[in-house]
């Protein structure tokens, strides 16, 4: 399992390496086909490697593994919708692309609400009544700050950002792993709430 895992990390910084190169190409076609290729690859690379931790994980952290792989699976197809998208101008599709990219937050949002000390591997009712404030917290903001209705208060901005959905929904996401890592009591907790925080940022 060690050597899959440095394949994977070498896979990633590989990736990494290739955006770099892209965005070091300019905003030409051919660094554009690059710089979507590469993402779509890191999100499949995501999607493989959370699996495979779920499939190894036990207890509550199983569902942070599951949640995780969802999360990444449904970037990954919004990451296709869009190179097909720019491939052969079906701009049609762009509301459906930018509604998947923004739905992906959901899953990655139930991740605040398991606690790294539980042993149960049940999906209870309290963790579908959190999956279904996530859901309405999701629906108020992609309504509210969408750029479909960006009006008044919703089209206002904050110096180089705009009042976007996924700016609204990622920041109030992030400062709740923020709290929610300062609460734990677990210092594993703490240290998987402080990198999601990260990875947000």
């Amino acid at each position: 399992r060690s050597s899959d895992l440095r394949h994977a990390i070498a896979g990633a910084c590989a990736l990494v390496l290739l955006q770099a190169v892209a965005l070091w190409l300019g905003r030409g076609q051919a660094s554009a086909l690059l710089s979507d290729a590469v993402q779509l690859l890191l999100g499949m690379l995501c999607v493989l490697e959370s699996m495979s931790a779920w499939q190894r994980s036990t207890g509550a952290w199983r569902y942070y593994w599951l949640w995780l792989s969802v999360t990444f699976g449904i970037w990954t197809v919004a990451q296709m919708l869009g190179i097909y998208i720019d491939k052969t101008g079906s701009h049609f599709l762009d509301s459906l692309d930018d509604l998947l990219f923004f739905l992906s937050g959901i899953p990655f949002g139930m991740l605040l609400f398991l606690d790294p000390d539980e042993e149960r591997e049940a999906f209870d009712r309290l963790h579908l009544l959190d999956f279904l404030q996530i859901c309405g917290f999701w629906i108020c903001v992609y309504l509210y700050f969408s750029r479909y209705q960006a009006t008044g208060p919703a089209g206002a901005h904050w110096g180089p950002f705009g009042w976007g959905t996924s700016l609204v929904f990622n920041g109030v996401v992030a400062l709740s792993f923020v709290l929610r890592a300062i609460v734990t009591n677990s210092g594993e907790g703490r240290k998987f709430f402080g990198l999601l925080v990260a990875y947000l940022s």
